[in-house]
């Protein structure tokens, strides 16, 4: 790998105190381990001071094949069991109903 150059990008869409991973982009060359794709995730959303990190159903199919998410703090959660409104409203900006379930990692318990 060459330094000083970019070798993925993240697409995020944050809204209302959530951000949410959308798809993940890394050169075909790029040997990123999960992990650290995950902790640039998070650690951006605490710059923007973001509360809940939600992964894209996309983005949590090929994460899965490489780690177990769960493993990084991630629990599957639907809209209807998140306490506040505005979080309900980040998940059910992407999921189909009320009951299907996302991953999901709330900062504000432990940032």
């Amino acid at each position: 790998m060459v330094q000083d150059q970019i070798v993925g990008m993240l697409i995020c869409e944050d809204w209302n105190f959530t951000s949410s991973l959308k798809e993940i982009l890394l050169a075909q060359e790029a040997a990123i381990a999960t992990e650290i794709i995950l902790a640039a995730f998070r650690i951006s959303a605490i710059e923007r001071q973001t509360e809940l990190l939600i992964l894209s159903n996309q983005v949590a199919a090929q994460l899965s094949a490489k780690i177990s998410i769960e493993s990084v703090g991630y629990t599957q959660q639907a809209a209807h069991d998140l306490s506040f409104p505005a979080w309900q409203q980040a998940i059910l900006r992407q999921s189909a109903s009320q009951a299907e379930q996302l991953w999901v990692n709330i900062l504000t318990r432990d940032s």
